[in-house]
């Protein structure tokens, strides 16, 4: 049975969800689920999780995600990159690279962001592009993102009004590049849009490790295992084979770390569960899942 964590390069022109049912066919499975959607106009990783480790899927959808996008000043549409209607075009007179390095590093950081229109984000049961299709704009409320780094990657580029640079950045969940692209636009005083994009990595998983739909279809990838996996989020090792069995059936334990979060546990470098802090006692931990004797 296929089981574990595939990466997806991919392409330009497919939906996450078309990826998907692509894969499914190829692997002639209908238990995929993904850890992060990607718009058509992007592509780069694309994490799946296949068959048993579809289980995984809610521990992964957390992490930091870097990004390398094409923003373009002097123009902008209702989506926030190419495939939007055009609302406004202003000529871009030259400036230095300085002003927009210094632009750059005033986004560093923790912020706000207001999600786009065209976003898959729900109110009252509907989804933010749906809205935007029928012409309807409503209230969105900020979100805390953060923005660990944004760096130019390529030189300004001036040529008929408009003005074009790369960026490569690493953003917290949640975090719009289309919206980042908009608002740096706004901070150099121009429309802006986003008008290319590309994720490079999604928390440990990088685009180097990742496949193309040719060779998933030519049988030429590996899995990652639910076990490796999983390292990826806060993780400790148990070296105590009583403490184990207790795990391996859901019971409360004392806790294990420091840490706040969620913490995936191991006993021989194999997934045990993912244990959380119980609220009735902050000194002891409760399964939010386990996975007792499953092919990890």
């Amino acid at each position: 049975m296929d089981d574990g964590v595939l990466l997806v390069d991919k392409p330009l022109g497919m939906t996450s969800r078309d990826v998907v049912n692509k894969v499914c066919k190829i692997l002639k499975t209908k238990k995929i689920g993904h850890t992060g959607t990607l718009d058509p106009n992007a592509s780069g990783v694309l994490v799946l999780c296949v068959g048993p480790s579809t289980k995984i899927v809610q521990f992964l959808t957390s992490e930091d995600k870097e990004y390398v996008a094409e923003i373009t000043l002097g123009i902008s549409s209702d989506t926030l990159d190419l495939d939007g209607e055009i609302l406004r075009r202003e000529a871009v007179s030259e400036f230095s690279e300085e002003k927009l390095l210094e632009v750059l590093e005033s986004f560093k950081g923790a912020s706000k962001q207001v999600p786009p229109m065209y976003s898959a984000i729900k109110i009252n049961g509907k989804r933010l592009h749906e809205l935007a299709r029928e012409g309807k704009e409503v209230e969105r409320k900020e979100r805390d993102i953060f923005i660990q780094s944004l760096d130019l990657i390529s030189h300004l580029k001036f040529e008929d009004g408009m003005s074009k640079f790369k960026i490569q950045t690493r953003v917290s969940k949640g975090t719009y590049i289309r919206t980042l692209a908009a608002d740096i636009g706004e901070a150099l005083g121009y429309p802006a849009l986003m008008s290319s994009l590309r994720r490079i990595s999604q928390g440990e998983f990088d685009i180097s490790d990742s496949h193309t739909l040719e060779q998933i279809e030519a049988n030429e990838f590996t899995y990652i295992s639910k076990s490796d996996a999983m390292k990826s989020m806060n993780h400790f090792e148990i070296t105590d084979s009583d403490l184990m069995k207790r795990i391996n059936n859901g019971a409360i334990i004392d806790r294990v770390n420091e840490s706040d979060e969620d913490v995936a546990l191991y006993y021989e470098d194999k997934i045990l569960a993912v244990y959380k802090i119980y609220s009735k006692d902050n000194m002891k931990m409760k399964p939010v899942r386990v996975f007792r004797d499953e092919s990890n």
